[in-house]
């Protein structure tokens, strides 16, 4: 068993700037999912592949039920969130 969640010592950390190919990798994956969900995290590892690229990201998983919502990282998104969510239930 392999745990990361903060209540077992994990810790979250906001990665400003990802790298072009962690977030070309997640707009792939993003655009397989039927419709655009209002919160998505997607999971990745990097893994060793032969070639000029020489790494790649493989999907671990596609969260799209997280109960914190990581409304720490950013003080601002749980107004964005609120917001985002009254426009979906409007429409």
């Amino acid at each position: 068993d392999f745990r990361v969640q903060e209540e077992y010592g994990g810790v979250n950390e906001w990665i400003r700037s990802p790298e072009d190919g962690l977030t070309a990798r997640a707009d792939e994956v993003m655009a397989a999912l039927d419709g655009v969900p209002l919160y998505a995290r997607v999971d990745m590892v990097r893994r060793a592949v032969e070639g000029p690229d020489r790494e790649d990201f493989c999907l671990m998983e596609v969260e799209l039920i997280e109960p914190t919502l990581f409304f720490s990282m950013d003080p601002d998104s749980p107004e964005r969130f609120a917001r985002a969510f009254a426009a979906m239930v409007n429409n």
